[in-house]
């Protein structure tokens, strides 16, 4: 039997398990749950950065200097971090975080969360 899947909008899941006959449907989970974001040669890849709410995002300095991910509003800050090490974020509110590096402020990216 081969696996297909089933994509389940929480609106139509009633829907979706009376067109089963009342069983589950198998769900996936969205793509943008989690999403990766590298720090490369001084900059945020990728960068802009597009999510829904809900995704954890996962920075990883990948530069052999010392970085930090600091939102313009103060909405999410990390410590400074080597290379190698990561910071996380789960996003809970739609909107557009532009953010920089402290250390080195010519480094922008542009974070957008939708519902």
């Amino acid at each position: 039997m081969k696996h297909r899947t089933i994509w389940v909008v929480p609106a139509v899941a009633a829907a979706v398990l009376a067109a089963c006959g009342g069983r589950a449907a198998p769900t996936a989970v969205d793509a943008a749950v989690a999403s990766s974001v590298s720090i490369k040669g001084f900059t945020y890849q990728p960068n802009p950065l597009s999510v829904r709410k809900g995704t954890t995002i996962t920075w990883t300095n990948n530069d052999p200097t010392i970085h930090t991910i600091s939102a313009e509003d103060n909405s999410f800050d990390s410590v400074t971090f080597k290379q190698d090490a990561t910071f996380r974020i789960t996003t809970t509110k739609a909107g557009s975080y532009p953010y920089f590096c402290r250390t080195h402020p010519f480094m922008r990216g542009t974070l957008t969360v939708t519902e």
